[in-house]
């Protein structure tokens, strides 16, 4: 699968754990993810980080960072929004 593959496919999975009613963060997010679709999310992190060559601390974060960027751009498309409390960025699904 190609780099711009798997960002649609994830894009249309974190659709499917992002909550209308309720606000989370990322990593809550990443778990969800990786619980609700384990094969698919096994696939995402090993994709994304060997196609940025990501080593060490950008192996273990890249993952976060990724997922923050396909947030950004579901925000821009209309399907998320963010609030930032307590100086944490949290999203959830744009009703």
């Amino acid at each position: 699968m190609e780099l711009t593959e798997l960002v649609e496919q994830t894009k249309e999975l974190m659709a499917q754990v992002l909550d209308a009613e309720e606000y989370r963060s990322i990593p809550i997010l990443a778990a969800e993810l990786q619980t609700e679709y384990p094969e698919e999310y096994k696939d995402f992190v090993v994709i994304f980080t060997n196609a940025h060559n990501l080593h060490g601390c950008g192996y273990r974060r890249g993952h976060i960072n990724s997922l923050a960027t396909i947030l950004e751009q579901m925000e821009s498309d209309g399907l998320a929004e963010k609030i930032h409390e307590d100086g944490k960025v949290l999203w959830r699904k744009k009703s």
